[in-house]
């Protein structure tokens, strides 16, 4: 291995070093968190243009998740009301739902509930 090698390594780990102990300025984080919601948008649009769809089982996947993670008061309840949720869900959208339509859901709950991880 050259010594070009290894400070470009040295320097690649440098540069990576400042950047994860720095804050970007808010225009910054901001143009990239738009950034990021356009690419989003446009691959759920190629995506609804291509006819593509996720399964109900696969977005109902952390809902239903959820039911082993609870550990709060009346949990007997709170398990039946997720399982009527999740068929209700079931019922309206059906095996599969287009990506546009999964996407708008997302949305609708990300804007009621904060980021879905």
């Amino acid at each position: 291995m050259g010594f070009g090698k290894i400070t470009m390594r040295v320097r690649a780990w440098w540069f990576v070093r400042i950047a994860k102990n720095t804050t970007p300025p808010p225009d910054v984080r901001l143009y990239l968190l738009e950034r990021i919601q356009q690419r989003r948008q446009d691959i759920i649009s190629n995506g609804a243009a291509g006819g593509k769809t996720i399964s109900t089982e696969a977005a109902l996947k952390y809902v239903l998740e959820s039911k082993t993670r609870y550990d709060g008061p009346n949990r007997e309840e709170y398990v039946s009301e997720i399982d009527r949720f999740a068929n209700e869900f079931r019922e309206k959208h059906g095996p599969h739902i287009p990506v546009d339509q999964a996407y708008a859901i997302l949305q609708e709950l990300e804007a009621r509930f904060g980021r879905v991880e």
